[in-house]
């Protein structure tokens, strides 16, 4: 609602006034307010639904890759216990045979310093075989400690 008075009004050509004090000029206002852009609250909502669906589908690749992640480590962790086996029934056992074959043989004269430097590089290859086969496997048991304490 508004309410106007003419005070000192302005007057016609010929002098007289166009309003009196008297009058008065009353109304109401009324209005709509429509925005002219719809567009951005639509595509806020669209881009947070955007976002929602991409961290969801992130998680799930995160989720995947540590799950396939973990699948190999047990792989490789049943690898590595079946080579150590291997070792410490087979391979650690003619390792040391090759050492005291080698060096009764070098001691009574029937091979000579290089074929039984030979021998003791062989050996010794079999021996840091197996120490790489127990790092390897104590890597691979706590990468799979870590996979465990992160995916829970």
């Amino acid at each position: 609602y508004f309410n106007q008075t003419l005070i000192d009004a302005p007057t016609t050509a010929e002098g007289l006034p166009l309003a009196a004090p008297t009058d008065r000029f009353d109304g109401f206002m009324a209005g709509v307010s429509v925005p002219l852009w719809f567009v951005p609250g639509a595509a806020k909502a669209k881009a947070g639904a955007y976002r929602e669906e991409s961290a969801r589908q992130a998680w799930n690749d995160a989720r995947l890759q540590l799950m396939a992640e973990h699948q190999a480590l047990l792989l490789q962790e049943q690898r590595d216990r079946a080579l150590l086996r291997w070792y410490e029934q087979e391979a650690l056992p003619n390792a040391e045979r090759i050492l005291a074959t080698s060096l009764t043989a070098f001691e009574v004269g029937e091979i000579g310093q290089a074929e039984h430097l030979l021998n003791l590089q062989q050996a010794n290859t079999i021996f840091q075989e197996h120490l790489r086969t127990v790092d390897s496997l104590n890597g691979t048991v706590l990468q799979l400690e870590r996979i465990t304490v992160t995916g829970r």
